[in-house]
């Protein structure tokens, strides 16, 4: 597991954070809180309310919409950060396929990250840009 000391250093090894300054990753691990799940454990639940996301340290996951695959996961992506824009219901089920580790980070969390970090906020709106463009042919 994850040590808090080396969540920094974690960090600079996954794509959301690879461009940030070690300062902001430093912050960025201020706000995170570890998890870990055994495989076959759900991490999310379709219908939950959340306002977090998850960032996949470690592990893979799968994550399904009405019992149909939508796709696997793993480390360095994350997951429900739609949530963290616009709280709701969450829209998928995402099971760890293996045991999984990750670092959750809250809207409150996150809007404080992304108002210190340019380079946090391209990346996540990319990610969500690829999201909408899986979820939505054509678009």
């Amino acid at each position: 597991m994850t040590e808090r000391s080396e969540l920094p250093q974690v960090l600079s090894r996954l794509r959301l954070f690879e461009n940030c300054t070690a300062l902001t990753r430093e912050m960025v691990a201020n706000h995170l809180h570890l998890h870990t799940f055994a495989a076959g454990e759900a991490l999310l639940a379709a219908g939950d309310q959340g306002d977090t996301m998850l960032i996949i340290l470690d592990g893979t996951v799968e994550v399904t919409q009405q019992g149909e695959h939508v796709r696997e996961m793993g480390t360095g992506d994350t997951v429900g950060e739609l949530a963290v824009f616009s709280p709701a219901p969450r829209s998928a089920d995402v099971v760890a396929l293996t045991d999984v580790e990750v670092a959750e980070l809250s809207a409150g969390g996150l809007r404080i990250v992304l108002s210190n970090s340019v380079a946090v906020a391209e990346e996540l709106l990319a990610a969500l840009a690829e999201r909408v463009r899986e979820l939505s042919p054509g678009a």
